[in-house]
C-alpha cells in the first residue's frame, strides 16, 4: 500500500495498491491530522478484500454512499473538513452522497419537505441552498449546523480584532511618539 501526498490545502493523502498490474484506490480523502486513522482504514479494507472487492466498478457517487454508510464517524469528518476549506461545491456533493448513504434521497426529501428532483439540484455542485433548506436537510439525515471558534484563538484577541494588526498600529504608534 502507498500513500499520495497532495500538496494543496491541508496536505490530502490518497491511498492505493497494486493487483498485478491494476492501481486500486483505497481511500480517497484524509488529511494530516487524520493520517493514522486514514491509513489503518485503507489497510483493513485491503485485507478484507485482497482488493477485489474494491475493484468491482460503480457509480462514484454509490460507492461513497456505501462508505459513509458504514463509517458515519468519517462521514462527519469528511463534512467538518469541507466546512474548514470552505469549498461549498464538494460540501454539497457529499451531502448529497450523504441523503443516499442514511435513508435515501426520497426519505431525506420527504423529511425535509423538499421533491427529491429539488433535493438533487440544492445539493448539486451549483446548487445554492437558502438556509432554511439546508437546515431542513441536515435535520433529515439527523445532523445541525453547529458554529466553533476557530483552531486558533490565539489569533484573534476578544473584541474580533487581529492581534497582529493591534501590534503593528502600537509599533506605528511608538514610531511617531
Amino acid at each position: 500500500m502507498w500513500a499520495l501526498r497532495i500538496d494543496a490545502g491541508p496536505g490530502y493523502r490518497v491511498y492505493y495498491a497494486l493487483s498485478g498490474r491494476r492501481v486500486v484506490l483505497l481511500l480517497c480523502g484524509g488529511n494530516k491530522s487524520s493520517q493514522d486513522a486514514d491509513m489503518a482504514r485503507a489497510v483493513d479494507f485491503w485485507r478484507a478484500g485482497n482488493g477485489e472487492r474494491m475493484m468491482r466498478s460503480r457509480p462514484h457517487d454509490n460507492a461513497m454512499a456505501e462508505f459513509y454508510r458504514n463509517d458515519p464517524r468519517f462521514a462527519l469528518e469528511v463534512v467538518n473538513g469541507i466546512l474548514e476549506d470552505g469549498d461549498q461545491a464538494e460540501l454539497l456533493i457529499v451531502l448529497r452522497q450523504m441523503a443516499q448513504a442514511f435513508g435515501g434521497v426520497q426519505a431525506v426529501a420527504e423529511q425535509a419537505h423538499l421533491n427529491p428532483t429539488q433535493l438533487y439540484r440544492t445539493l448539486s455542485p451549483k446548487g445554492n441552498p437558502a438556509l432554511n433548506s439546508l437546515l431542513a436537510i441536515l435535520k433529515a439525515m439527523g445532523l445541525r449546523l453547529a458554529v466553533q471558534p476557530l483552531a486558533t484563538p490565539s489569533a484573534v484577541n476578544f473584541n474580533g480584532n487581529p492581534l497582529i494588526l493591534q501590534g503593528r498600529m502600537r509599533d506605528v504608534q511608538n514610531k511617531e511618539s
